[in-house]
């Protein structure tokens, strides 16, 4: 009986932290930007254009873990490309000054694919 009560206390107390997590982080919301891959983890970063932000795309580390619209711009290697377009996205964490924020990439809309533009362009 006692283990079964430390059970309940450390689940209780799992989903209180999980629950002031889920809290702080803003609600979703739309942006214009680029998609596109790098190393590190995530992969997938989202640059809004006219910041000097980056956000972690934490959907998943590969092409078929994004949303349906965005999958076939990207080609066999996806640091060839960028993808510009509005994303939709919901936070995961509070935004903090010189962090990368993590989201969870919801949606995508009026997508263009362009050959990357930075360093790892094979250009």
């Amino acid at each position: 009986m006692r283990r079964l009560g430390g059970l309940i206390a450390v689940t209780l107390f799992a989903s209180a932290l999980c629950g002031a997590e889920s809290q702080a982080a803003e609600p979703c919301f739309w942006l214009h930007g680029r998609l596109f891959a790098a190393n590190g983890n995530p992969t997938f970063r989202i640059w809004p254009i006219g910041t000097k932000r980056i956000l972690g795309v934490s959907t998943g580390e590969a092409i078929g873990d994004l949303p349906a619209p965005v999958q076939p711009l990207f080609s066999s290697d996806a640091f060839d490309v960028d993808v510009y377009g509005d994303y939709q996205v919901c936070p995961l964490a509070p935004d903090r000054r010189g962090w990368m924020r993590f989201v969870r990439l919801v949606q995508a809309r009026r997508l263009v694919a362009r050959p990357a533009a930075g360093w790892h362009s094979s250009q």
